[in-house]
């Protein structure tokens, strides 16, 4: 298949996207625990002030959902403008959930939570299909 300027230019701009998604993810993966615990504690409060109750080790596990979600659009995006089925861009994304799990391992204030990678997947899953669902509504795929 022949892409103009135009699709190329949507593929950078969704490759970026993603990989900065990522990144982000990586970086608070990576952050010390009194950054990690100062984070989780502000957004906290935000939700307080909504009148949201939330425990910051939950905040931080459900954190995962909106992360991922993000990621999956980015990808999603990405996948649409490069020609990929939906499944590889789910496939992509739960690896690199994965991938963010298992490097919790190496991580001495981290670690390997099962839940939080099925957040993951459920972020991506989600997005994926957020993305497809717009597409049927508008007639393209």
């Amino acid at each position: 298949m022949i892409y103009g300027k135009h699709d190329q230019n949507k593929k950078i701009i969704f490759a970026v996207l993603s990989i900065l998604a990522f990144a982000t993810i990586l970086y608070l993966t990576f952050q010390d625990g009194e950054h990690t615990r100062a984070l989780s504690g502000g957004v906290r409060l935000w939700l307080m002030d909504h009148g949201i109750k939330a425990a910051d080790k939950q905040l931080r596990s459900d954190a995962h959902y909106v992360e991922y979600f993000v990621l999956g659009l980015a990808l999603a995006l990405f996948g649409k403008a490069a020609g990929l089925k939906a499944r590889w861009v789910v496939l992509i994304g739960c690896t690199l959930g994965l991938l963010d799990e298992c490097v919790k391992i190496l991580l001495p204030i981290r670690e390997f939570e099962l839940i939080d990678l099925f957040k993951d997947f459920i972020g991506i899953t989600v997005a994926a299909i957020v993305v497809k669902a717009v597409d049927w509504m508008k007639g393209t795929r």
